[in-house]
């Protein structure tokens, strides 16, 4: 199960791009905060948390 795991993330990984283009739409108050929340929650090393 591991390999298929690992095989079907290898695309993903290898195809892998980072885009530049942006407008100049402003970005919604609600989707900053969404996003800073998400942060709040993402792991850090060793647990070291600002």
């Amino acid at each position: 199960m591991e390999k298929e795991k690992m095989n079907s993330a290898m695309p993903c990984i290898l195809n892998r791009r980072s885009v530049r283009a942006y407008t100049s739409e402003e970005v919604s108050k609600d989707a900053i905060i969404q996003m800073l929340t998400a942060a709040n929650w993402a792991p850090s090393g060793n647990n070291m948390q600002p």
